[in-house]
């Protein structure tokens, strides 16, 4: 395989490196959670005797001084009976104006303050669900994955949602809360003895000082320290059972479509209006304690926010995030990245089309959870036909298991896209990872598929491997390879490219200040990343950056950076009808700062300026976007992106403006309205995205939706453009029955 010896030399780690990690919070002895045993109220005080009879846990501060002086008094307590897990806390605040409590918007992470419960109910140190709670009372829910290590990719699941209850409360002396999470809600095992081992983390966010207080201590040079599934205390909980509850959650959808379209002699648009309803619905078992077995049927995603419009300045793909709640859940089990944003596995690839339309979903099944050892996720679905793809299924198996560590593991993936038109691709692929130290992994993964159109070879493979000590402060590195054949196609993942070999490697070190220190934090760091094309060994593109990071305490920050980049286009790189760059070879040059203001203003924001060469010409990226909170009420945002573009040895130029314009409004934690306005001149378009939604209770909600899209410049065309290339109103009730 060309130039990827290098490749096998780090794999053989795997079997060089001994067992010599060790648990990372200390003592393996469980600490004995407390049983409530006379009744709580969930009102947000805690001042119950079942309360009063249990002592706080020893918080310290992690942010901005680890182990610093806490400036607040934080009580927080965690019990359980036999039906639920409760935790409550006691935010004392010296001064109650500096409280943020910015939204009652269900799953909104904001700048608020923030009570937040972690639980790893299998205790497999990697995974884990998270519970969180504002002043306002507002719920937020996700999953973690990967032991929140960014380096085997995506590690938090934010549209994950169970069914729990919270409270809060806004005094004189701060703000309180309870959390009422019933074990229905959870998945855990329950051994011999009756006893149940979890892994249990709490932290209070206070944004107005840029400080957290955290159970039990982790230190900050971990990545993501206050996340980790491996630094939760262990703990023990008897004399409760898994439930296995049935959940069967119907819609119905009915709207109104408009649409223009040519007529036949293309002298006119002419105006389709449509009126259409639909129904289907998703049912959730519990197959057994540890696995999830979820139905859908003429699935619907009418409520999900549109995507953020995006100019592409390269010659790779542009990449949209999942946004749809049914495959967001437990996606973390299917994660395959072969590196950057390529995997073997993009539940976009079901449900819409190349260019983002829906594609009517017949139905299908997702069965998630743990067998035995082994962590399992199997997907699939059926599509109906559509106007640009036949019907088509698709498939994934993924399974994992833990080997030599709690954070080691081996594992294999196939996915399948069948159509009914006889196209056929299929992958597979197979991993493994090593915690060789507390900081320090490897990971390998080899992928290689299968399609119709091209057969089978080695050429349709793709490796990785990467090694990283993952530290932020100290010595930190990574060095990631990657091979990939010409014929390597995913048609159920996201590729960028193929048939290079590449090297990327970063070495950094980190520095954390005392407490007498303005400054929380620095990092410095050299990046470079080599490609060489295999077809004629060229090397494709050099790029080389310098980064230093910085931190206040006070929660400010930014980045400042260089690059440098050599490029060989093999084919013009065309950014509009009048402005292109040849094939050829390029250097340039590109500065860069970023800035961050922190999380506790208001009105807070980030600036992002880019400028140098470009090719052969120059350009400057400048993206700001300042976001403020009027109230727990209102929030607006703002979002503006230029890109300047001159190629003066052709005379072309190229300016692009996205803007985005948020705004949430919540009368309480029942009512929201969200509207999301894009203008793009490159696609002369405004979009425009309004949700309205009631929330009875959890599971139950009522969904009012209008898009639309409207042409900017309609008197240039002829026959001139509608105003709307078209819109739709669609009303849509959700309701969930628990069996």
């Amino acid at each position: 395989m060309p130039g990827c010896n290098y490749i096998w030399y780090a794999t053989a780690l795997l079997f060089i490196f001994p067992r010599c990690v060790t648990a990372q919070n200390g003592s393996n002895e469980p600490l004995v959670l407390p049983r409530i045993t006379s009744p709580v109220t969930l009102d947000g005080l805690s001042q119950e005797p079942a309360w009063q009879s249990i002592d706080p846990l020893p918080v310290s501060m992690l942010y901005p001084t680890y182990r610093g002086d806490m400036t607040e008094e934080t009580e927080i307590r965690v019990a359980y009976d036999e039906d639920y897990l409760y935790a409550s806390i006691r935010a004392y605040y010296e001064n109650p104006e500096d409280i943020r409590a910015n939204t009652y918007v269900r799953d909104r992470w904001g700048e608020d303050d923030e009570f937040t419960l972690i639980l790893d109910t299998f205790y497999d140190r990697e995974n884990a669900m998270m519970f969180m709670v504002n002043p306002t009372g507002n719920r937020i829910d996700f999953q973690l994955f990967n032991d929140a290590e960014t380096s085997q990719g995506s590690f938090m699941n934010r549209d994950w949602n169970t069914f729990w209850e919270a409270e809060a409360v806004i005094t004189d002396d701060g703000w309180f809360a309870e959390l009422r999470i019933p074990f229905s809600s959870l998945q855990f095992n329950v051994n011999d003895e009756g006893d149940v081992i979890m892994g249990l983390k709490v932290y209070r966010w206070i944004p107005s000082k840029y400080e957290n207080h955290q159970y039990p201590p982790a230190p900050p040079s971990l990545r993501n320290p206050y996340l980790k599934p491996s630094t939760a205390r262990k703990v023990l909980l008897t004399g409760i059972q898994n439930e296995q509850p049935l959940y069967i959650s119907p819609y119905s959808l009915g709207g109104l479509q408009q649409e223009f379209a040519l007529n036949s002699r293309q002298t006119d648009y002419l105006f389709n209006s449509d009126l259409n309803g639909d129904i289907g619905g998703d049912i959730r078992y519990s197959v057994t304690d540890d696995l999830s077995l979820d139905l859908t049927v003429n699935t619907d995603f009418a409520q999900v926010e549109a995507d953020n419009e995006q100019v592409n300045l390269s010659r790779f793909p542009l990449f949209f995030p999942e946004k749809r709640q049914f495959f967001q859940e437990r996606s973390g089990i299917f994660e395959f990245n072969t590196g950057g944003r390529t995997t073997l596995f993009f539940s976009r690839r079901i449900g819409l089309d190349g260019q983002g339309n829906p594609v009517p979903i017949i139905g299908g099944g997702r069965l998630t959870g743990r067998a035995g050892q082994w962590d399992i996720g199997l997907l699939n679905m059926q599509t109906a036909d559509s106007r640009n793809l036949p019907s088509e299924n698709f498939g994934v198996f993924r399974f994992r298991r833990a080997a030599f560590n709690d954070q080691s593991f081996f594992g294999g993936i196939y996915t399948h896209r069948l159509g009914a038109d006889g196209s056929v691709n299929i992958g597979y692929g197979a991993d493994a990872g090593l915690q060789i130290t507390p900081h320090d992994y490897l990971v390998v993964r080899w992928a290689q598929t299968y399609d119709s159109r091209q057969g089978w070879g080695l050429s349709s493979g793709r490796l990785r491997t990467r090694i990283e000590r993952s530290r932020l402060q100290g010595l930190g590195y990574y060095v990631d390879g990657i091979w990939s054949g010409e014929h390597y196609t995913p048609d159920l993942g996201f590729i960028t490219a193929r048939n290079f070999t590449q090297v990327t490697s970063e070495i950094s070190h980190g520095w954390l200040f005392d407490q007498q220190s303005r400054l929380r934090s620095t990092r410095a760091l050299i990046w470079n990343s080599t490609r060489l094309r295999n077809s004629d060994k060229i090397t494709e593109i050099i790029s080389t950056s310098t980064v230093l990071l910085y931190e206040f305490k006070s929660g400010n920050g930014g980045v400042i950076w260089q690059n440098i980049t050599t490029e060989d286009l093999p084919e013009a790189l065309r950014f509009s009808d009048d402005a292109l760059v040849p094939a050829g070879r390029y250097s340039f040059y590109t500065l860069g700062l970023d800035f961050n203001t922190t999380p506790g203003y208001l009105l807070r924001g980030s600036v992002n300026l880019e400028l140098g060469s470009f090719y052969d010409g120059s350009k400057i990226t400048l993206n700001a976007g300042p976001t403020w909170n009027t109230s727990p009420h209102l929030e607006l945002g703002v979002n503006y992106t230029l890109n300047r573009v001159r190629l003066p040895e052709r005379k072309q130029e190229f300016n692009s403006h996205v803007i985005r314009l948020r705004s949430l409004f919540s009368l309480n934690k029942h009512f929201s309205a969200q509207s999301f306005l894009q203008f793009n001149n490159t696609r002369e378009l405004v979009l425009a995205n309004v949700r309205l939604r009631y929330n009875f209770s959890e599971g139950n909600d009522l969904w009012l939706v209008y898009n639309d899209r409207l042409n900017t410049n309609r008197g240039s065309f002829e026959p001139e453009l509608p105003v709307s290339n078209g819109r739709t109103i669609l009303l849509k009730y959700t309701h969930t029955f628990q069996l």
